[in-house]
């Protein structure tokens, strides 16, 4: 069973991509994502859970950016 999840916000003052902790019921803040349009940030998790990757057009050209989590998730198994 998977105990976080990641997320975005989709809001221009609040461009965040976030980490879903279900087990203390909070979210932690891991990066600015600053794309364009929020709704094609669409993070996900690698296989082992030990990055996160979203997509983002924040330097002008659309590009894949990863976000390294493994001090805050458990590594699953691929």
């Amino acid at each position: 069973m998977r105990t976080s999840g990641a997320g975005f916000y989709g809001s221009k003052a609040s461009p965040y991509i976030l980490l879903l902790v279900r087990y203390v019921k909070r979210e932690h803040a891991l990066c600015e994502h600053h794309a364009s349009d929020p709704t094609q940030v669409a993070p996900i998790f690698s296989p082992n859970s030990r990055r996160v990757f979203f997509h983002s057009d924040r330097h002008g050209k659309t590009a894949i950016y990863s976000v390294r989590v493994e001090r805050l998730v458990e590594e699953t198994d691929s």
